[in-house]
């Protein structure tokens, strides 16, 4: 029964999953972006016809696109003509895949004891992608379609990850691993490319705004985002905390201690 107790406790840390998150600070050098002052890391632009903000807070960096026409006649967002383009690959905004929802019934006629019939009866409804979406006059639409990415992100220089300290909202001192990059050698970078329709003398004319984007700081941590209260894009990862500990028992109890150091030091 000596032994009992360390396995019990082996078994239970192996089952256990820890989060790692990568915080990702999005900026700019477009010069006709201006970014929002305090926590709201938007970018915004804006001409005598309309407003266009960004914003790329929450998980997996979601695209937040706000749309604020400033026109006394309607105007048009052509998403099927716009898209993402993450690190030159260009990902639509509009979603080509087709969901068919339904509901199936199947029904028995019995006619005699040695021959029957069944027939299949199938409603479905098929929403179908709306290419464009109106604008009309003095107001706006925001839409997020899609997330910049769901993957950390690897530098190629491991080097780049400094130790940092940062100070949590209750006063409790940090440890985490953090890289500044400028828009040259920045792992992670990203256009908007959007198309808006506007009508004039008879005829829709489209117009193309493009913007680019980079992560500027990426912040590796064990801590949540409530809990460190940096309002930016950030990715979770579920580490297989403990994995293969319950084969190699004798080895779970250190295998923990490093990991929670690591949770510590921010690695």
């Amino acid at each position: 029964m000596k032994n009992s107790l360390p396995l019990f406790i082996c078994i239970i840390l192996a089952a256990t999953g820890c989060n790692r998150y990568q915080y990702l600070t999005i900026n700019s050098n477009n010069n006709n972006l201006k970014q929002a002052g305090g926590e709201s890391r938007e970018f915004v632009i804006e001409n005598d016809s309309l407003q266009i903000t960004y914003n790329f807070q929450g998980e997996n960096a979601p695209v937040h696109i706000r749309v604020m026409n400033k026109l006394d006649r309607p105007i048009a967002i052509d998403w099927k003509r716009s898209a993402l383009i993450v690190n030159d690959k260009a990902i639509s905004y509009m979603i080509d895949e087709l969901k068919t929802t339904g509901t199936a019934v199947t029904n028995s006629v019995n006619w005699n004891r040695d021959f029957s019939t069944s027939f299949t009866t199938f409603s479905a409804v098929t929403p179908l992608p709306v290419d464009w979406q109106m604008i009309p006059p003095k107001s706006f639409i925001e839409k997020t379609p899609l997330g910049v990415t769901n993957a950390f992100v690897d530098s190629r220089d491991k080097n780049t990850f400094v130790s940092s300290k940062k100070v949590l909202p209750d006063g409790t001192e940090l440890v985490v691993k953090e890289a500044r990059f400028t828009e040259e050698n920045s792992p992670l970078k990203f256009r908007s490319y959007l198309t808006v329709l506007t009508e004039g003398n008879g005829s829709i004319s489209p117009v193309v705004f493009e913007h680019a984007f980079y992560a500027s700081n990426i912040t590796n941590s064990m801590v949540k985002p409530s809990d460190l209260a940096l309002g930016r894009a950030y990715v979770k990862k579920t580490t297989a905390f403990g994995t293969g500990f319950g084969v190699v028992a004798g080895a779970a109890i250190v295998g923990t201690a490093a990991a929670l150091t690591s949770m510590s030091e921010g690695k």
